[in-house]
């Protein structure tokens, strides 16, 4: 998953709603954020890791969890 750069605006970047956290994301799913975090990390949800260090931090397309899921 990329997000595209914030200082240009365009008209096929996502909409801040479209970009979940991974809670977001299990809530969307009806699935524990464990669960969620396990199927990032297995490649079956494309994510986007944001954090630094040890702990990541997900950001998660909705069209691409909509799709995943068909």
């Amino acid at each position: 998953m990329t997000l595209p750069a914030q200082s240009t605006p365009d008209a096929a970047a996502p909409h801040v709603s479209d970009v979940l956290t991974l809670d977001e994301a299990a809530a969307l799913l009806r699935l524990d954020r464990i669960t969620v975090g396990r199927l990032i990390r297995a490649g079956r949800v494309p994510a986007l890791n944001v954090g630094t260090g040890k702990r990541p931090v997900y950001r998660l397309s909705r069209q691409e969890i909509l799709a995943c899921l068909k």
